[in-house]
């Protein structure tokens, strides 16, 4: 699964540039972390095949302490969620 969120997160901005993604995925606590692997990712490459690695929008920084204080929503809290 990370490794799929990885190459998505390579390949999706050739195709489609990051003002263009839905704001709940650029608001994402994930996104940072899907960069840094691809920055990983990518210095392992040969020089001919390295894609640039967009940095994440500005946004929600992720940290530890915020993955540690993240409250469930929806289906993991048993409750109905309120549509508009």
């Amino acid at each position: 699964g990370a490794a799929l969120v990885i190459v998505a997160y390579i390949v999706v901005p050739m195709v489609l540039p990051m003002e263009h993604w839905p704001q709940p995925v650029r608001d994402s606590m994930s996104v940072p972390i899907a960069y840094a692997g691809a920055e990983w990712t990518v210095e392992h490459l040969p020089d001919r095949f390295r894609p640039r690695v967009y940095p994440p929008p500005d946004g929600r920084q992720t940290t530890a302490d915020a993955l540690l204080q993240a409250l469930p929503q929806g289906r993991a809290t048993g409750k109905p969620v309120a549509r508009p």
